[in-house]
């Protein structure tokens, strides 16, 4: 007979972020911050979190949250949500504290309208996901790096940081002829106008995209000191792009690029790749599965370096835009990860 759970399980509120911050400095450790989590959690354009919370003595130990955001699903607008932040105190791993929350939040998620879930599972939680909570692992999304200062990274041996760094500069960098190059963010009309295209595309599965979410994602509350590079032609906007450096370990991420044609994708990569490498950051990550833009990072030395579980849930019967379990329809690119 199994002994009573000593854990109760609750929706949680903005009054109980200070447990939650907490609560993921002991599992993950680090801090944050608080300016960081309310960037995340409370100033999102999309919707407040929906996170479901375990409790024991008064005390939170665990967590299971879903990030909202509207999705595009073909040309319909979707309530949806990303999993992540997934927590549980060592003190309470084995009790299948896991599976219980999930269940729970994924129920107050479709009290809200949402309609769809995706995530970024790591190889340990992707079965419980797939075996336990009904999830679908589509296919997995190529992850792709640009050495840079390869000597920098705290994994490289001593021994190998010069040779490293060499075949790093024998990298092709691409080229950014024929674009005025700006490093300023475009205004929004510039924005929505280089978005009319992409939006028109029917079938495809994407986050949505919009001046005010790019102007809440890579605000500076984030902590990723992000920075556009945009490509201009005649005064029209060509490529945007946006990349920021990683708190945790210095390394430089890819994390938007919209264009018109992979000549502006490659000229944005490339002035990209070159202040990644001034800012001595030790290589360019990027989450990409997006194969019109495959070719262009490969003409600015990316290289494709693993690959990262995609899962998706739907929380509704009806016909969606377009089919979410289908992998081949989803376009997914770096800050659709929430840790880009």
């Amino acid at each position: 007979m199994n002994a009573p759970r000593k854990w109760t399980v609750r929706e949680a509120t903005a009054n109980d972020d200070a447990g939650l911050g907490e609560l993921f400095r002991v599992v993950f450790g680090f801090d944050r911050g608080k300016e960081h989590h309310h960037w995340k959690f409370r100033d999102n354009p999309s919707g407040q979190p929906i996170v479901a919370l375990a409790e024991a003595e008064g005390k939170i130990v665990g967590q299971y949250a879903l990030w909202p955001t509207q999705l595009r699903l073909g040309t319909e607008l979707v309530s949806g949500a990303q999993s992540l932040d997934t927590m549980t105190h060592a003190d309470f791993r084995g009790q299948g504290m896991f599976t219980v929350l999930a269940d729970e939040c994924m129920r107050y998620a479709a009290k809200r309208g949402v309609e769809a879930l995706y995530g970024f599972p790591n190889e340990s939680s992707r079965p419980g996901f797939v075996r336990k909570l009904d999830w679908d692992c589509t296919g997995d999304v190529p992850i792709w790096i640009r050495p840079l200062r390869v000597s920098k990274h705290r994994r490289t041996p001593t021994w190998l940081g010069p040779a490293a760094d060499l075949a790093a500069m024998l990298l092709p960098r691409g080229r950014a002829r024929a674009f005025e190059m700006r490093i300023t963010p475009p205004s929004d009309d510039a924005i929505e106008a280089i978005l009319a295209p992409w939006r028109d595309q029917k079938g495809i599965c994407r986050v949505e995209r919009s001046a005010a979410h790019f102007a809440w994602r890579f605000a500076e509350a984030s902590g990723m000191r992000y920075a556009h590079v945009c490509a201009y032609r005649n005064s029209e906007l060509f490529a945007m792009g946006v990349w920021g450096i990683d708190i945790r370990n210095g390394n430089a991420v890819l994390a938007e690029l919209l264009s018109l044609d992979s000549a502006a994708a490659q000229a944005v990569i490339s002035v990209i790749v070159d202040f990644a490498a001034r800012a001595e950051c030790p290589l360019v990550f990027a989450v990409n599965s997006r194969s019109s833009l495959a070719f262009s990072l490969a003409r600015c030395g990316f290289i494709r370096c693993g690959t990262i579980p995609f899962i998706v849930r739907k929380l509704t019967a009806r016909t969606l835009g377009a089919n979410v379990h289908t992998h081949a329809n989803w376009e997914v690119f770096g800050a659709d990860l929430d840790t880009m």
